[in-house]
């Protein structure tokens, strides 16, 4: 038979009517056997490849997607199938050209678009994503989906109004919606409306009794709210649909860290390896986890961020003194001269450089030594008036150019933070308004806040003229070691939630700390006391982003 004739008008229409019918086996028997026979015929091949991919055999169908492609470079559909097979796979700017290819082919082909737009959002090309969403949109206005993954692209470019917006459409076109009415509680909750996102994760869940992301994050909204009973009936309820849900157990651990419940905290706490977020950010190692044993040569290895090591740190020595261990330290490089001139002499450090297995017996994160050596609140008081040591010649120093006469009182401030955690925008606050609230007459304030703060001082000087001392040779942000030492030639420490926060409690400094009233979970949420550092005093706001009444009790109290 002459192969540059086509199949006879039977067969072909034997393939699209067993095709159209879904009589996929025969289906493709028949696009194989066209094939065969007739290996330029384009349709054979697109159908053939649809039928491959639909038996998962992904890398067969972009053979005949592609092969159908090369008969005929102008059929968008095709384009777009052989982009969602890119995608399976995860060759995801594989499967952007195949979108792109289609849409430019025929700019009005639905699903093309829309699958280009989640192509770009999975690329983390955000602004490209909702410039196409909105091109399907203009599509489809009643296309649910598409206003729902368009609210998650706003979320990801940090525009909650947009997203709520967005995810408020999507609902009104599909009411039942579970999905939505959760991403949409995460928006309020991130705006602080913890009762409208209360409201939108029970109505996910009354949708869908089976949406554990629901559960989870209705018990960090309750938590907020101070329902610490509640919260823990939801991660319960998700943990009875999964026993093996692990931000279940991760969210229930910070609910009892708040609530000041904190063996149980410490011991979910290490369900975090298995969450979302911290899934690929364990440590890779073939040697075993330090388990208390003793006589152990243990790398104990950083996992947050340089607050957190500040914290954890606290427990280093115990674990020499108590377990004659000997450590390998891996942590920021900013804080080496200051651990090294206050841990124990025979830690070696590490940062981020390559360890061999050789070098040590066994592992542990930082925050997992809380389960050995801070089980109980009495544990916590081994270094609670402080574990760090500044350097006592700079601090001299410096304090002998900020000193005017004795009745000067030096008050070292910070007031924002860099933080990307949800709920960090509500931990700062206002420069002008925090000076108005400690400036005086026999006050001399001091800069200790990381970063660039040239915008704000000047601004500061330009509305109410008021100095603030900066020593411009610090580096406040790496050279964490003279950091601690203008904070320590500081009568008092002002500081919002930072990392200076716990710089300052672990050097033992005497620290106000005004904290929001949604706080990190280490805070816990009443009282003006801290279980991690003696010297810091809290004054925590009573609504959310009103600094009035913590400001109103600082001022009092350095007045007197």
């Amino acid at each position: 038979m002459n192969n540059n004739y086509g199949p006879d008008k039977f067969l072909i229409n034997e393939l699209i009517l067993n095709y159209q019918n879904k009589n996929y086996t025969k289906t493709k028997n028949i696009a194989e056997k066209i094939i065969k026979l007739f290996p330029n015929y384009f349709l054979a091949w697109k159908i053939l490849g649809f039928l491959l991919f639909q038996e998962n055999k992904i890398n067969e169908s972009i053979s005949s997607f592609t092969n159908a492609i090369k008969l005929n470079p102008k059929d968008y559909e095709t384009y777009n199938n052989l982009g969602r097979a890119y995608l399976v796979i995860g060759k995801l700017n594989d499967a952007e050209t195949a979108f792109f290819q289609s849409t430019s082919l025929k700019s009005d082909y639905f699903p093309a678009q829309f699958n280009l737009a989640m192509t770009y959002g999975k690329l983390g090309r955000f602004i490209e994503a909702e410039e196409v969403y909105k091109i399907v949109i203009g599509l489809n206005p009643k296309h649910a989906e598409a206003y729902y993954h368009l609210g998650n692209i706003f979320v990801k470019l940090n525009k909650p109004d947009s997203a709520e917006k967005s995810y408020k459409k999507a609902i009104e076109i599909k009411p039942d919606y579970s999905i939505c009415f959760n991403n949409l509680g995460v928006v309020y909750w991130g705006m602080g409306k913890f009762e409208e996102s209360e409201k939108n994760y029970k109505r996910a869940i009354s949708i869908d009794p089976n949406n554990l992301d629901a559960y989870c994050n209705l018990g960090v909204t309750l938590q907020y709210m101070c329902k610490f009973e509640e919260a823990e009936d939801n991660y319960k309820k998700a943990i009875n649909i999964n026993p093996n849900y692990p931000e279940a157990y991760s969210n229930w651990a910070l609910t009892l860290m708040y609530k000041g419940s904190y063996k149980k905290s410490f011991e979910l706490s290490e369900w975090r390896w298995k969450t979302k977020n911290n899934k690929n950010k364990k440590f890779e190692t073939t040697k075993p986890l330090w388990n208390n044993e003793n006589n152990k040569i243990i790398y104990v290895w950083r996992e947050q961020g340089i607050g957190d090591e500040i914290m954890y740190c606290s427990m280093i020595n115990e674990l020499i003194e108590e377990k004659s261990a000997k450590i390998i330290l891996n942590c920021d490089k900013r804080l080496k001269p200051l651990f090294k001139r206050s841990l124990n002499n025979d830690i070696i450090y590490k940062d981020d450089t390559a360890i061999s297995e050789s070098e040590f017996d066994c592992h542990i994160p930082m925050a997992s030594l809380t389960n050995f050596f801070r089980s109980d609140t009495k544990k916590f008081k081994k270094n609670f008036n402080g574990y760090l040591n500044y350097n006592k010649d700079k601090t001299n120093q410096i304090r002998s150019t900020l000193t005017i006469d004795s009745t000067t009182k030096i008050i070292g401030i910070s007031w924002k933070t860099a933080s990307i955690k949800e709920l960090a925008q509500f931990r700062n606050i206002a420069l002008k308004e925090l000076i108005k609230s400690i400036n005086g007459p026999n006050v001399k304030l001091v800069n200790i806040q990381y970063g660039n703060t040239t915008k704000d001082i000047y601004k500061l000087k330009k509305e109410i003229d008021i100095d603030i001392v900066t020593f411009n040779d610090i580096d406040s942000f790496n050279d964490i070691d003279s950091l601690a030492s203008l904070m320590a030639a500081c009568d008092e420490i002002v500081t919002i939630d930072n990392s200076t926060a716990q710089l300052a409690g672990s050097l033992g400094l005497n620290t106000k700390l005004l904290l929001s009233s949604a706080p990190d979970v280490r805070w816990g949420h009443k009282g003006t006391s801290c279980i991690w550092y003696n010297s810091v005093k809290i004054y925590r706001q009573i609504n959310l982003g009103d600094w009035s009444e913590p400001l109103k009790q600082l001022k009092q109290d350095l007045n007197n």
